[in-house]
């Protein structure tokens, strides 16, 4: 690898990054240190909580939504401070995301009818605003595929990747590398 090529690229990357102003995001709740890590994992920027923020916000996260809290919201009320300031966000058109939806953690065991039910409250969040914070994409992905075509550059690109890592040896097809190229996908060997 070129050494002045590799300086430039890290120089330049710097250079991105510190005219690019940090993401603002306030967690909608007290100050809790495994839910800033958790935010922090999923979205890149300064972690505030409520009653630390002043200025502009970029993202507006709830830690957990239960399902008490779903369904009022879902109908349109708000039961509590931080339920009725996430319901004045929606209202007003901000976003709100949330790192869980307390029904996901019992569809192993609950009814179907209920299952159908938060799964319907959860569309009509999302129609609200209020969608799943999802975790970030990998930058890297690795694949063990022997002969690379099209449809596996295409997977990586869908999944957010820039770099798709390859085996020794792995024959990359024409239409792929031209894919590679057309969708910013660099493809690398292991």
């Amino acid at each position: 690898m070129n050494i002045e090529a590799l300086v430039r690229a890290v120089v330049s990357e710097v250079a991105r990054k510190l005219q690019t102003p940090r993401v603002r995001v306030l967690v909608l709740g007290g100050r809790d240190e495994a839910v800033s890590a958790e935010t922090a994992r999923r979205l890149d920027g300064d972690i505030l909580f409520s009653g630390e923020a002043e200025g502009p916000v970029d993202h507006y996260v709830l830690p957990r939504l239960s399902c008490s809290d779903m369904a009022d919201l879902a109908a349109g009320r708000a039961a509590g401070a931080i339920m009725a300031e996430t319901l004045g966000l929606l209202l007003r058109g901000v976003p709100v995301q949330v790192l869980a939806f307390e029904w996901r953690e019992h569809a192993a065991t609950a009814p179907e009818a209920l299952l159908r039910l938060y799964e319907g409250y959860e569309r009509q969040l999302a129609a609200y605003g209020l969608t799943l914070l999802e975790p970030e994409r990998p930058q890297t992905l690795r694949t063990r595929a022997t002969v690379v075509t099209e449809a596996v550059v295409r997977e990586a690109a869908e999944a957010g990747a820039g770099t798709l890592r390859i085996p020794t040896g792995a024959i990359v097809t024409p239409l792929a590398a031209d894919t590679a190229r057309t969708l910013n996908v660099t493809i690398s060997i292991l």
